[in-house]
């Protein structure tokens, strides 16, 4: 077992690297657009923004109400209750909200670079799932009954319940499967490596919340439990920010078609 203070300077250690990673992929993007004309090239950097930015919201607002859940007071008597619950969960659907907006826009490019009319309907149907995700989940949320057991005849609050993390592993879901689709729909190696980066971002993420989550039980050692969810969290940033790195380094010729190879009659 670890001493807290070599825990505590391992948790902000991960949180701190995974935040600035996640800064420079925003960075980067916002840097290289100003001197980018090409619509499809922008639209992808533009989409990393977004889903980096909607991580930041979501990381940063859950490591804060840990951090002050521990600083003791007023708040650390919230902790686990019903308000803690829906602030963190709160916060956390708006910015997934915002990695999905990311996701839908490269859709679109992904389509337009597959030679396919835009279809808005898929963006739609998409967007109404998630909508449908978060409703099932705040009826679960604001409802105050949901939070409680009787355990031999006392009542008792139950701290975290799986169903608040299904919007998030929804938009992950959707995630994943857009970018490893689109990455087949490009002909041009560095947009292709980018779109595979940016569906490991998703599957990393999704590993590391699994944990959160307790879909992956607890092994006992608060250190173990710690490295199974941030070190995900940590590596699927770095994936991001190559991802970035990616669509910044690629010609404005991007999507185009490999050669028929047709030969002259």
């Amino acid at each position: 077992m670890v001493s807290t203070t070599t825990f505590d300077l391992i948790y902000y250690l991960f949180t701190i690297v995974t935040i600035l990673t996640l800064g420079t992929a925003i960075f980067l993007g916002v840097l290289r657009n100003r001197s980018t004309k090409e619509k499809s090239l922008r639209n992808l950097r533009i989409a990393v923004v977004l889903v980096s930015s909607g991580a930041i919201i979501d990381f940063a607002w859950a490591v804060l109400l840990t951090a002050l859940s521990r600083s003791g007071g007023w708040w650390d008597s919230l902790s686990g209750g019903l308000f803690y619950q829906q602030a963190t969960y709160s916060v956390i659907y708006a910015g997934t909200a915002l990695v999905l907006f990311g996701i839908t826009r490269s859709l679109q490019t992904f389509w337009e670079s597959a030679g396919i009319k835009t279809k808005t309907r898929a963006s739609i149907a998409l967007w109404i799932t998630y909508l449908l995700a978060v409703v099932v989940s705040l009826v679960y949320l604001f409802n105050p009954g949901t939070y409680t057991i009787t355990y031999s005849g006392i009542i008792a609050h139950v701290a975290e319940q799986r169903i608040f993390w299904l919007p998030a592993f929804l938009a992950l879901a959707i995630g994943t499967a857009i970018f490893s689709i689109g990455a087949t729909k490009i002909a041009n190696s560095s947009m292709r490596r980018g779109s595979i980066l940016t569906a490991l971002f998703c599957v990393l993420l999704f590993l590391g919340s699994l944990r959160e989550s307790n879909i992956i039980p607890s092994t006992g050692d608060p250190l173990s439990d710690l490295l199974l969810a941030f070190a995900p969290f940590a590596a699927s940033a770095f994936c991001l920010m190559l991802s970035q790195i990616s669509f910044s380094v690629t010609p404005l010729t991007e999507f185009e078609k490999p050669p028929s190879h047709k030969h002259a009659e």
